[in-house]
């Protein structure tokens, strides 16, 4: 074999390694099994009893669609089931709440549909409300979920923002501010305040060969609501995305 001969053998050899470590990078990402969970939860939180309660708060929407709608026998209950989540949410509450004549409802408001919440008598205590899907097939773009997956809407001013924390030390896991609004109503008797807690994960769970892994976002926002602040409010809300591992 002449020089010629072999450094056309050495170059082909290159180029094979080198598509073949390609298409197993590709593999990897299209060979891989998927699913998803989405965890819903809406939280409210009083000191006083109150009457005559009525509570809008954010949805998980896509393109326009709520949760509910995409998924069949999906409802919000009060005191859902636990639902792992890899980084629970320490601020998670417990209901603690007594007798509460709750309704709950999808509205459509000027700003698309909300959940809302009704009771003519709450006591004072902590509700919890929420919905999950659990294991659906198919995977959410944790990273960047604001155009292909389930957020809490309404979300206006949407801007990427430096993380608080960090998981990867790489550019894929990405910290979101935004703007929302929430609206409460109510009678008390004493001076009362209440606080609405709205969250949302989205997690990806996927399996290649004898490897598994997650990746997941978190949406979050509150407001606290007392006598010179009812009616309609303007809230920030933060989304932490793209933490976790990927195939």
């Amino acid at each position: 074999m002449n020089a010629r001969q072999v450094g056309f053998v050495l170059v082909a050899t290159v180029l094979i390694v080198g598509l073949a470590g390609g298409a197993l990078v590709l593999g990897q990402q299209t060979l891989a099994s998927h699913s998803h969970t989405y965890v819903y939860r809406v939280a409210v939180d009083t000191e006083s009893n109150l009457t005559d309660v009525t509570i809008y708060a954010p949805l998980p929407v896509n393109d326009g669609e709520t949760l509910f709608e995409s998924y069949d026998g999906v409802t919000v209950v009060r005191t859902p089931q636990e639902v792992w989540v890899p980084e629970p949410d320490p601020r998670a509450p417990s209901d603690t709440g007594g007798d509460a004549d709750w309704s709950v409802a999808v509205v459509e408001t000027e700003d698309g549909p909300m959940l809302a919440l009704r009771a003519t008598t709450v006591e004072a205590g902590t509700y919890v409300f929420g919905a999950d899907t659990q294991y659906e097939p198919g995977r959410v773009q944790t990273a960047d979920p604001w155009d292909s997956a389930f957020v809490l809407h309404p979300a206006g001013d949407v801007s990427e923002d430096r993380c608080a924390y960090r998981y990867r030390e790489d550019d894929i896991e990405r910290c979101y501010t935004h703007d929302t609004r929430l609206y409460a109503d109510y009678d008390a008797s004493t001076d009362a305040s209440v606080i609405v807690d709205v969250s949302l994960h989205g997690r990806s769970e996927w399996t290649f060969a004898m490897a598994n892994g997650w990746n997941w976002f978190d949406q979050q926002t509150a407001v606290t609501f007392d006598d010179e602040r009812t009616g309609w409010v303007v809230a920030e809300g933060s989304l932490h995305g793209g933490a976790g591992t990927y195939p």
